[in-house]
C-alpha cells in the first residue's frame, strides 16, 4: 500500500469520479475512484465501493482498497499541469487542488 506523504512529497491535485449505478454488479450502490497526483511524479489510485444493504449489513457497507501506485509521469510545467486538469474535468472528474501548490 502506498503512502501519501512518503519521501517528503506533496499532493499537487486530486481527481475524483463517482459512478452511482455501476452496471457490472447488482450488489453495488456506487463506485468512487480517486487519483492523487504527487510532486515527485507518482500517481496514486484509491478505490471505494459502497455495497447495497443486505441481511447482515442493513445500512450497507463501504469498502476502501487503499492507495496503490497507478503510474509515474515526468515532472510537468504549470501549463502542462493545467492541460491535464482540464482533460480530467472533461472526462467527468472533480478536481481538488493541493493546499500547498502555487501555480
Amino acid at each position: 500500500m502506498a503512502k501519501l506523504s512518503a519521501r517528503n512529497r506533496k499532493e499537487l491535485f486530486r481527481a475524483t469520479k463517482q459512478v452511482n449505478e455501476p452496471s457490472s454488479r447488482d450488489d453495488i450502490m456506487w463506485l468512487k475512484q480517486t487519483y492523487a497526483f504527487m510532486s515527485d511524479g507518482v500517481i496514486l489510485k484509491s478505490r471505494s465501493i459502497k455495497y447495497k444493504p443486505d441481511r447482515y449489513n442493513p445500512k450497507g457497507r463501504v469498502q476502501n482498497y487503499g492507495w496503490k501506485v497507478a503510474g509515474k509521469v515526468k515532472p510537468m510545467t504549470s501549463d502542462r499541469l493545467d492541460q491535464n486538469i482540464h482533460h480530467l474535468e472533461s472526462k467527468g472528474y472533480t478536481i481538488k487542488k493541493g493546499a500547498k501548490v502555487t501555480w
